[in-house]
């Protein structure tokens, strides 16, 4: 792990300084990580001049073993409030953090200026690069993202051993010496200073290094067991058949290719302050307004000895009353290994079970790629159930219950996994798996049906989530011609299976992620998960008929 870096695009109200960051990524709101020179940015548009609160907030909460590299915008008001702006940037300082300035000289089309008064308070705290063309945004993006790749990216920490004194020299020193260097543009002036980075007393007894700054060499457990002190920061287990993004390195994370062997390890994933259950994260213009909610993945560990580790969490002794159980998730198409991973913490935080797990198999994660991720997860029946079958008998051998959960297209290689699991119990063997959900399952009604008849043992109680609202399962029976299990008409509906309409609580816009992002979905798989309660007995369900007579129920 290397020391953090923030790089700052520094201007006054309204200079562009959002602008230039959301140009950086082609003008997409969704978009909060980015990779510069192979290094990961985390991305905070807003800054201190319109979102006072909500910025000082997230800069108070940040820290390199969570976000190590971070790219901001700052607005260089040293006088209003003055103790407000230099505290954070010597909090952030004092934690490890290397601060870069990216100053935007000038307000476009006007001759307003950074003064060099603000620009020399900010030398005080790192290096300064001064922008001063009147360029739009996409030319000062290009700008900054070359000032991140030449400046930011190799920088060089001064040790912590100098006196302040010493520092302001050696600042001015590189000022006189860069003020009589040619530049590659004459219309951009630059000039640099670096100051001292103070490592926080945790950090001591790891030496510097040069180059990329590779500072803090942490084992990724040690990193792992340091974060879990903290109650918000949730672990969470996975298994995928995704290739890595660095073989040699998990903790880049994985990418959307498919590959023959499994990976198995932990990552951790930061439920912050104010989230909301059923959330993974406020829209961007309520972000605007209240600051960044969302769910972010911090960590990942590959784990070869996996298993006996998973069977010591199942194994921990629980608060009283409270019975041993484990949460397994599958999710559907369209989705990334980082949101599978933050999904499953939303679920662990909020049905409040531990330990919980994954499997993410390699969806491209873009809706235009429907029929590339239908080939995959066929291609992941095996890994998948493989994964399933090991997770229900160490669930089994730990003494816990399992529950299981799968979305959309995910169910199809859960019911493929199901019905091994039952084959198994064909010799009289038992299964740890109680609860199963079937959320809004892409799958064809028929295959369905015919899967559920083949797994009659697994499972106390099944549960098939349902809409008629559900806008991706209408594209997907409008492209086959034939029922979806989780779409409405026509209701699903088999003995020993629960069926439950949501459409009247569904709020999201495309309809389909409804079972975890509705609280009435939340509350109502609590029930069944906690209490184990059947559907006449829980909160908020009424019994519903279809025209043929057969009962199922609907969430009100």
């Amino acid at each position: 792990m290397s020391n953090g870096k923030i790089a700052f695009v520094v201007g006054h109200a309204n200079w562009g300084k959002s602008k230039t960051l959301r140009a950086l990524t082609n003008d997409n709101y969704r978009v909060n990580r980015i990779m510069i020179g192979g290094v990961d940015f985390f991305i905070r548009r807003m800054s201190n001049d319109d979102q006072a609160e909500g910025y000082l907030n997230f800069m108070n909460d940040v820290h390199p073993a969570i976000k190590p590299n971070l790219i901001a915008a700052l607005c260089p008001n040293f006088h209003e409030p003055e103790a407000a702006t230099f505290s954070i940037l010597t909090d952030l300082r004092s934690k490890g953090y290397q601060l870069f300035f990216w100053v935007i000289k000038h307000q476009f089309g006007t001759a307003d200026a950074v003064t060099e008064n603000q620009i020399n308070r900010l030398s005080e705290f790192g290096m300064v690069e001064v922008f001063s063309k009147q360029v739009e945004a996409s030319a000062r993006s290009k700008a900054f993202k070359q000032f991140v790749l030449d400046v930011v990216l190799p920088s060089k920490t001064i040790a912590p051993t100098s006196s302040s004194k010493q520092r302001r020299r050696t600042i001015d020193s590189m000022l006189d010496e860069d003020a009589v260097l040619p530049t590659q543009n004459i219309e951009t002036a630059t000039w640099s200073a670096t100051a001292l980075t103070i490592l926080p007393a945790a950090m001591d007894g790891f030496t510097e290094q040069s180059g990329d700054s590779k500072l803090l060499q942490i084992p990724e457990a040690d990193l792992q067991s340091e974060l879990l002190k903290d109650p918000r920061n949730v672990p969470v287990w996975f298994g995928t058949n995704r290739a890595p993004v660095n073989a040699q390195d998990f903790r880049q994370g994985f990418s959307s290719e498919w590959t023959g062997s499994t990976t198995l390890g932990r990552c951790i994933v930061n439920v912050p302050k104010g989230h909301v259950p059923g959330k993974t994260g406020s829209a961007w213009w309520i972000r605007l307004v209240k600051g960044d909610d969302r769910l972010n993945l911090i960590s990942i560990e590959s784990l070869p000895d996996f298993w006996n580790q998973m069977s010591n969490e199942m194994k921990k002794p629980r608060e009283e009353g409270a019975t041993n159980e484990a949460l397994f998730f599958l999710h559907g198409y369209n989705v990334t290994f980082e949101q599978a991973a933050v999904r499953t913490a939303q679920l662990a935080y909020d049905l409040r079970i531990h330990p919980s797990a994954f499997f993410s198999w390699p969806s491209k994660g873009n809706v235009e790629d429907y029929s590339p991720d239908e080939a995959t997860i066929e291609a992941s029946y095996d890994a998948v159930s493989d994964f399933v079958k090991q997770f229900d008998i160490c669930a089994l051998e730990a003494g816990a219950t399992l529950h299981v959960v799968a979305h959309s297209m995910g169910n199809r290689a859960l019911l493929k996994a199901l019905e091994a699991v039952s084959h198994g119990m064909d010799g009289g063997n038992k299964s740890a798996i109680d609860k199963l959900v079937f959320a809004a399952p892409d799958v064809d009604a028929r295959v369905f049906m015919q899967s559920l008849e083949k797994i009659p043992l697994v499972g106390k109680r099944k549960t098939l989530y349902v809409s008629h609202r559900d806008k991706a399962l209408w594209l997907s029976r409008s492209i086959y011609e034939y029922p979806r299990a989780g779409l409405l008409p026509p209701v699903t509906i088999a003995p020993g299976l629960d069926t439950i309409d949501a459409t009247d609580v569904d709020n999201t816009f495309v309809g389909h992620d409804y079972f975890a992002s509705v609280r009435a979905l939340i509350n109502d798989i609590s029930s069944l998960f906690k209490g184990g309660l059947p559907p006449y007995d829980r909160v908020g369900i009424e019994p519903a008929e279809h025209s043929d007579g057969q009962k199922y129920w609907r969430i009100v």
